[in-house]
Parts: C-alpha cells; structure tokens; sequence
C-alpha cells in the first residue's frame, strides 16, 4: 500500500504511474493545499518507483509504504514470472514434471 501526498495538479501523473504498474487508486482527498493518494500496487512493481515518482511530480511527491495483503499472481503473468525466478536461479526454463524428481 502506498500514500502519497502531492500538488493538485500530479494526481494524473501518478494515476497514469498506478495504471502502468497494476496499481489501484483506493483513495483520494484533499489535505490542505495537497493531495493524498492511497494506492494498492504489487511490490514487484514498486521497483524504482522512487525514482518515477520524482519524475512525474518534478521531486514534489512525499510517499510511504507498508504491506498490505498478499495476492494471488494474475494468471496470465505465471509463467512469465516462473520463468524469470528459474533464470535468475541458473535453472532450465522448463518446469520439471513430478516424475523428473523422483529418484
């Protein structure tokens, strides 16, 4: 979970950031002179945000984090994810089947 205050007019900035990173906007209010975004985002997603965030927002965003929940892998980026793990691990791309572990 992410929250974000910012000047009024980065709050598309950051929603567009959210979007690309399969974040989803929980909340959105005004305090004071700026905005606060809470935001729900996967943490491998979260990877240089710090750097974006400063970007979009010309370095005006102030953020924290904190984890949130767990949650299930969208399906359609299992494999993709499986595969990188196996790669960074040095193991063959192919997920042995149970009788390739058997001795």
């Amino acid at each position: 979970k992410l929250d974000i205050r910012i000047p009024t007019e980065y709050v598309s900035s950051i929603n567009r950031i959210a979007a690309q990173k399969r974040g989803r906007v929980l909340e959105v209010n005004q305090v004071g002179t700026q905005m606060r975004m809470v935001l729900e985002m996967p943490v491998s997603e979260t990877f240089n945000l710090s750097t974006e965030l400063r970007s979009a927002t010309a370095g005006k965003a102030i953020w924290g984090q904190e984890f949130s929940r767990w949650s299930p892998i969208p399906e359609s980026l299992l494999m993709q994810v499986v595969t990188k793990i196996r790669e960074r691990k040095g193991l063959p791309k192919e997920i042995p089947k149970p009788e390739d572990l058997l001795e």
